[in-house]
């Protein structure tokens, strides 16, 4: 029997980084920066491992530079937060609309000011961009990732945060809270032990689960299950909108491991394996973000969330519809105007494409103009397309429209090329074709997605006693209540859908504004009080 454990240690002790930054340099030389401290610190709730790392690297420029990182995540992490500092001020980012995020972002940094922004390039690939950096200051970025542990026979893996190869020797420190379990340590790798040891291989199974309740009111639960050997794949039940991250069974040596996340039906779950089972309950179910994170990070991964952008906005995941913007306190001022600027600037175009649209219909064109004819006219943003593929010789992106770009590589296996998305294209996603061209002539193709939102929200205002109660959409970035002396009063969202205020009774109210978090903005009439 021991034979057998040491035998599977050996086998499984493989872990992917927490986050593993693969390439940072400056976007004009293609020069790296030179990394100089690392300091992370992990928490492990259950299955799960939250780290938070700071990376700090020199910034020997005495000129405007624009800094690019690439990362990525191992599979089934989610990026929780992305931050950097403008000198000393830690400037966090704030997920929003793409398309506006790359406005705001191009706006800012044409009069030399200092943004960072974060995109998804793939489901667990990223990139971001900083600039211009502070002139004497060092480039200093932060990552937040919640990933699933490695499950080993006796102990789970926690992984360590990474970085380019070839970086010189780095001050490192890794602070651990293993959740009140024994931390092991060795160099730069961690573990810790499971809290039930299983004593048989080939007939235990061994489950690990943490459960949050999130603010729709729904029980999320994260969870890893190793069978015994030999006996097939676990299966659960006792979770709906179940997903399997990853599992495992290469052969009679190696467990059934499977890591999983869903919503709770009911206080317990069970794992099935051949003739086996185990009930296990959900434990001390506690208010948190972070199990949803995870479960629907898998959503987006199997492309089961319905509208992109308004599932990545609510559960605050990245995705290929969203990207992280960041700006400096003393810049706020010109990100409200250029966000304001870019809303009039869609409804503007809003407009002028319905005109467009009604001419078409009355000419006998069915009403509505194919978004192709909008593609070549755009005065919006120019985005980036990053994509990673170090076999290729060269990568093309063929648009909406037929046109064919050449993207460029920027080493490391990395390749990018700015296109422009029209501010005035109708609502609905777009695909933008990759096609990878390898040295043997060979090729694959990907995609990349965008969809654009302009639909305002709508709803009903009415009163609950003293309380102003307004029904809409769940999620909404802003409901506020105007009242006719021109006083502005927030409405808080009591649950998914439902946003209230309690207004004094001297206040009458005279409109009711909704926001979501596109900034699509709609207006809502108000009764009066019985």
């Amino acid at each position: 029997m021991r034979n057998l454990a040491l035998a599977l240690l050996a086998a499984i002790a493989t872990t992917a980084p927490a986050q593993n930054l693969t390439s940072v340099y400056n976007r004009d030389t293609g020069a790296s920066f030179q990394l100089k401290k690392v300091h992370a610190y992990s928490v492990v709730r259950g299955p799960l491992v939250k780290t938070t790392t700071t990376y700090l690297f020199d910034n020997p420029y005495t000129r405007l530079t624009e800094a690019s990182f690439n990362f990525s995540l191992p599979t089934g992490g989610v990026l929780g937060a992305f931050g950097y500092w403008y000198k000393d001020e830690f400037v966090p980012g704030v997920l929003m609309d793409k398309q506006m995020a790359w406005f705001i972002y191009t706006a800012i940094t044409s009069r030399n000011r200092d943004p960072g922004i974060m995109e998804m390039t793939s489901n667990e690939s990223f990139h971001a961009q900083i600039y211009p950096l502070a002139v004497g200051y060092p480039l200093r970025i932060q990552l937040t990732s919640i990933s699933y542990l490695e499950m080993e026979y006796d102990r789970m893996h926690l992984s360590p945060p990474g970085w380019p190869d070839g970086s010189p020797e780095v001050e490192k420190a890794w602070k651990i809270d293993g959740g009140g379990r024994p931390v092991i340590t060795s160099d730069w790798r961690a573990a810790i032990t499971v809290d039930r040891k299983v004593v048989n291989l080939q007939n235990d199974i061994y489950v690990n689960v943490v459960a949050e309740r999130w603010k729709d009111g729904n029980v999320y639960v994260a969870g890893i299950a190793m069978g015994a050997l030999g006996r097939g794949i676990p299966r659960i039940t006792g979770l709906r909108r179940f997903h399997s991250v990853g599992s495992s069974q290469n052969s009679q040596m190696d467990p059934s491991i499977v890591r999983f996340s869903g919503i709770a039906t009911g206080p317990t779950l069970t794992v099935h394996q051949a003739n086996n089972a185990v009930t296990v309950g959900l434990g001390k179910i506690t208010p948190g973000n972070d199990v949803a994170k995870v479960w629907a990070q898998a959503e987006i991964v199997n492309g089961t969330p319905g509208k992109l952008l308004d599932f990545s906005l609510k559960y605050q995941v990245p995705s290929q519809s969203t990207a992280l913007l960041a700006v400096p306190s003393t810049e706020r001022k010109l990100f409200d105007e250029k966000r304001k600027e870019f809303l009039a600037q869609l409804r503007a175009e809003k407009a002028k494409a319905e005109r467009r649209n009604r001419l078409a219909a009355q000419r006998g064109g069915g009403g509505s103009l194919p978004p192709q004819v909008n593609w070549d006219r755009s005065r919006g943003g120019d985005p980036q397309i990053m994509f990673a593929a170090r076999d290729a010789e060269k990568v093309l992106a063929v648009l909406p429209d037929g046109r064919v770009l050449a993207l460029r590589a920027l080493g490391d296996g990395w390749w990018t090329v700015n296109f422009e998305i029209p501010a005035d294209a109708p609502e609905g996603s777009y695909k933008v074709r990759i096609v990878v061209v390898r040295k043997d002539g060979s090729r694959r193709e990907e995609s990349v997605v965008y969809h654009v939102d302009r639909t305002a929200p709508t709803g009903l205002a009415s009163w609950r006693g003293d309380s102003l109660v307004v029904t809409s959409e769940s999620g909404l970035a802003l409901v506020e209540a105007y009242t006719a002396t021109g006083k502005r009063l927030v409405l808080s969202e009591t649950e998914p859908g439902v946003y209230s205020a309690e207004i004094g009774k001297a206040e009458t109210v005279a409109f009711v504004l909704v926001k979501d978090r596109a900034s699509n903005k709609g207006r809502l009439a108000c009764s009066p009080r019985a």
